[in-house]
């Protein structure tokens, strides 16, 4: 996992916005460590402006994911999707595009549902 600081007392740039939410019996670890997937996922290092509440049987925390001004990492933003792509999408130019897994062979393409199918009219 990379390294993700909070509470930034440095120039920092917004990359996004997320929420996660988790079974309070899991309790709210887990969702601050589902924000660091995130951070990590999007290239930032930084999560900070924590907003926690509950849905229906759910715990959520929301935060806003950032890097340090002069970061080298890159960011979905300087990718140009925000917010940023789902878990099994990717940022292409700055549109959020299925990647599936395996790959998809020679002539077929990956769907919104992440299969492969045949041609190069997928249903995106």
């Amino acid at each position: 996992m990379c390294v993700v600081r909070s509470l930034p007392d440095y120039a920092h740039e917004n990359v996004a916005s997320v929420r996660v939410s988790c079974d309070p019996i899991i309790g709210r670890t887990a969702c601050l460590n589902g924000l660091k997937v995130k951070a990590c996922d999007a290239g930032a290092d930084t999560l900070y402006d924590f907003q926690e509440g509950t849905s229906g049987d759910f715990t959520f925390i929301a935060a806003t994911l950032a890097n340090r001004a002069n970061a080298q990492t890159p960011s979905a933003a300087a990718a140009g999707c925000s917010p940023i792509c789902s878990p099994g999408f990717d940022c292409q130019a700055g549109r959020c595009i299925p990647v599936c897994n395996p790959p998809c062979e020679a002539g077929e393409v990956c769907n919104r549902n992440r299969t492969c199918e045949r041609g190069a009219a997928a249903n995106l």
